[in-house]
């Protein structure tokens, strides 16, 4: 490869980069960033998740890693008031 071809793959691969993290004021403007997650959907892509807001068939559609796993069986528990 030239050097021009490898700085130009780079420069592409920062601009997606750039893209994704400014796409969290458009997707996500109401939401906390610390209940913001960005994971990988089963698609291969990825997009921002708001944790707390996040219904059980949403968190399916994102790769199982231990997060998810975890914040599913949460919110799939029943809610009792003395927790």
């Amino acid at each position: 490869m030239t050097r021009l071809s490898t700085l130009t793959q780079e420069n592409e691969a920062l601009r997606h980069e750039v893209e994704i993290l400014k796409s969290v004021f458009r997707t996500h403007y109401g939401s906390l960033v610390m209940h913001l997650r960005l994971k990988e959907t089963m698609k291969g892509t990825q997009e921002w998740v708001d944790l707390q807001k996040a219904s059980v068939q949403e968190l399916k559609g994102f790769v199982q890693d231990d997060e998810i796993v975890r914040c599913i069986s949460h919110k799939q528990r029943p809610y009792r008031d003395r927790d």
